[in-house]
């Protein structure tokens, strides 16, 4: 149940912490893009899921830096994603 939760938790604040960027490229059709953000996102590198002590929420550790950690690590996926797809020449259309 409590990792349920955390998961939830954790993909609601991805989803709301940042727009998913729209990737764009001159001569790049959509099937191209899509495949380029896949590959990047599947050669970010994968930190491993260190499991939290186990405390009660409210008393140091636990909950908070299990979130907490769970969140920066999809963070940091997601910069190296963005940086990958920078490498290859594409370019963020919201900005």
């Amino acid at each position: 149940m409590r990792s349920a939760l955390l998961t939830a938790l954790v993909a609601t604040l991805a989803a709301c912490s940042s727009a998913t960027p729209q990737w764009s490229k001159a001569g790049a059709s959509p099937q191209t893009i899509a495949a380029d953000e896949q590959a990047c996102r599947a050669a970010a590198p994968r930190a491993p899921h260190v499991p939290a002590p186990r405390t009660k929420v409210g008393m140091g550790g636990g909950f908070d830096s299990a979130f907490e950690q769970e969140a920066n690590r999809m963070k940091d996926e997601d910069r190296y994603a963005a940086s990958c797809m920078r490498d290859k020449g594409y370019e963020d259309a919201r900005r």
